[in-house]
């Protein structure tokens, strides 16, 4: 079943019979109506986060009766974040600031908790919470100058949970501690400091057993055991190299073995079981093309019932498919045809579920899930004004580079569309680690929404196919990388699908980098380029920036970038820009710390030295990406306007049904 969405009978990259009308341009930028929507452990209370600009609201609705019991709205400098079901009747949230201007949100690590039907409401960790209440002698809840960080709701204990505390201190070697939280008063007991840095950690049903992953000082993971009978920490499994995964999934009840995501001693990320006695690490589920990357609890949130890969389409694997909720996901998932669906959380018996769906054409669902019927209710949209109907499919593609690499990616066409198309070359950023997904992605919609072609390349360095492909774009920034994405383009254009004479390339942070690079090394290719909030100058990125600010930071760059600027000097646009021939558009934030102005700054001097005419949108308010509405929806129209203008859009699409 593809609910919400009318079928269209299409050939592969040919054409639908179908037609898209022209969606007005405020439903790409608009903000989700609802974020998140959780059920209480019993199945009483339905839980959602109601963003908006200036504050979220997080109601609580009685089942029964399907009415709003209570709700939270802070302060006007405040915002409602991740929340959680602590108890059956018991609700507890982040509390977000607003920085200046309303514009910028930080996270300070603050908890605000509250009973469903509205009572009891109370700021139960973080710097604010006071100690000891006017005229009391009752012990009252310390103030922790610390982020808090939800570490497990122990749905079976109804007064506690645990949580994480990282020092606010200038210091990246802080050890955090994990506190055993009164989530009524606040009050709290250290259960442990974890080993290093930075970390995490899970534990067992009994809150015995302990495994804690980080990373140390120059970045490497390590994973640590630690049993109730011991203060000591014992390393597990340390990374080799600073790039490997290495993350803690779950410890088994007698503490004999631990449950880890990682790519430690494997090409992919895999689900792996260690013994904490040997080490001994043993492969339970793993793809030879693609890494594991979503873990799948059970109702009891302490099982693991499987891991998701992202793939061409995301797909899941199942450790036990007998488990009775194993099953369940499995017959469920057949049922949404064309589309993935991810459990956003269970009641404590299992006999309920909250399923999010989603697809390239679908925003995001929610359903609730009997497990016992199997009968799935539709509960809302997240953007119901976006119908799939209207929107484009996105077609995974393969192709050969030009060394015979397999490359993997996706075109996007206008619904109805037929022939050779102008084409945007839409560049993930990265480069290492994120990729481009099957998945909706507003921009790449807007986009086909008005008559033009994406292209999407998951070229070398991107994440989730892999140690030796990510590795394989490593100093090849403006090599290698490049060609990937040529290649995918000369690719489209051999197969009929973009017009060679109306193609521009696009792209933020790395895509923006990588949108001026190809127009110097490819200059005849592209009619226009976008580059936004880029990096354009490699040496600059070594002194500026929030990445060499941490010994990490600078150890990732030496690795992926290397420490020789002759190298540098070739892979960097800034000194190519004489040989650009196509229009430009260059944009940036002032508020950008991960590529700071100075980069587009200096990008723009070295253009009006070779006298190159180019278009500069600079938003005063913005950092690294514009989240803005209003900035996004004056962006993307800046960026049609741009590109209208130099490749124009898609002719009027021909009725085949004739």
């Amino acid at each position: 079943m593809f609910f919400r969405i009318a079928l269209c009978f299409s050939s592969f990259f040919l054409a639908s019979f179908c037609f898209a009308k022209t969606l007005p341009l405020e439903n790409f930028t608009r903000p989700a109506e609802y974020q998140s929507i959780r059920i209480s452990p019993k199945g009483n209370y339905i839980a959602a986060l109601i963003p908006s600009e200036t504050q979220n609201a997080l109601v609580v609705i009685d089942r029964e009766k399907m009415a709003v019991m209570s709700s939270i709205r802070m302060d006007l400098n405040q915002k409602i974040g991740q929340f959680y079901w602590v108890s059956d009747d018991r609700v507890m949230a982040k509390v977000l600031s607003l920085q200046s201007d309303n514009d910028r949100v930080a996270d300070y690590g603050e908890f605000f908790a509250m009973d469903a039907d509205g009572s009891r409401r109370k700021l139960v960790f973080g710097y604010r919470v006071s100690e000891m209440q006017t005229g009391s002698k009752i012990r009252k809840a310390d103030g922790e100058l610390a982020w808090g960080g939800m570490l497990h709701p122990l749905p079976s204990d109804k007064k506690h949970a645990l949580i994480l505390s990282y020092p606010f201190v200038n210091d990246m070697n802080a050890i955090p501690t994990v506190y055993k939280l009164n989530v009524v008063s606040g009050t709290k007991r250290a259960m442990t400091r974890l080993p290093i840095a930075r970390a995490s950690a899970v534990t067992d049903e009994g809150v015995r057993h302990w495994a804690s992953w980080g990373a140390d000082p120059a970045g490497k993971s390590e994973l640590y055991v630690r049993d109730e009978d011991s203060l000591d920490w014992r390393l597990l499994l340390k990374a080799d190299s600073l790039d490997q995964r290495l993350q803690g999934v779950s410890i088994s009840r007698d503490g004999n073995s631990v449950l880890a995501m990682t790519n430690v001693g494997f090409d992919t990320v895999s689900l792996v079981k260690i013994d904490t006695a040997t080490g001994e690490v043993e492969a339970l589920i793993s793809d030879s093309d693609y890494d594991a990357e979503r873990v799948i609890m059970a109702s009891d949130q302490f099982t693991v019932l499987g891991v998701c890969f992202r793939a061409d389409r995301p797909r899941c694997e199942y450790l036990d498919q007998e488990h009775p909720e194993s099953i369940v996901l499995t017959r469920v998932q057949a049922a949404f045809t064309e589309q993935f669906m991810q459990v956003a959380n269970w009641t404590k018996d299992g006999k309920e579920a909250v399923l999010w769906v989603t697809a390239d054409r679908n925003p995001g669902d929610y359903f609730m899930l009997d497990t016992q019927t199997l009968k799935v209710n539709y509960l809302l949209s997240s953007r119901r004004w976006l119908d799939p109907a209207d929107l484009a499919v996105m077609k995974p593609i393969t192709f050969n580079a030009r060394d015979g690499e397999s490359i993997e990616g996706y075109v996007t066409r206008p619904p109805g569309a037929i022939g050779a198309l102008p084409t945007v070359v839409h560049v993930h950023g990265g480069p290492h680690g994120p990729r481009d997904s099957w998945a909706y992605q507003s921009e790449v919609q807007m986009l086909a929404n008005r008559g033009f072609q994406v292209l999407q390349v998951n070229y070398r360095g991107s994440g989730g196919y892999g140690q030796r492909f990510e590795r394989s774009g490593h100093r090849r920034w403006g090599t290698t990388i490049q060609d990937d994405i040529t290649d995918g383009v000369r690719w489209a254009i051999d197969q009929g699908l973009a017009d060679a004479n109306r193609l521009c390339i696009s792209g933020g942070s790395f895509g923006g980098y990588s949108a001026l690079m190809s127009v110097t090394r490819e200059p005849d290719l592209y009619q226009c380029a976008v580059g936004h909030v880029g990096v354009y100058d490699m040496d600059l990125m070594f002194r500026s920036g929030d990445i060499p600010d941490l010994r990490s930071g600078r150890e990732y760059l030496n690795l992926v970038l290397s420490k020789d600027s002759q190298l540098h000097h070739n892979q960097s646009p800034i000194h190519h820009v004489g040989n650009i021939k196509a229009a430009l558009m260059i944009s940036y934030g002032k508020r950008d710390e991960r590529a700071p102005p100075v980069q587009s700054t200096r990008l723009v001097e070295a253009l009006n030295k070779v006298g190159k005419d180019f278009k500069l949108v600079v938003e005063r308010r913005e950092g690294h990406g514009f989240v803005n509405p209003e900035t996004r929806l004056e962006f993307y129209q800046t960026k049609l306007d741009f590109f209208n203008q130099h490749i124009g859009p898609a002719s009027a699409s021909e009725d085949l049904s004739d």
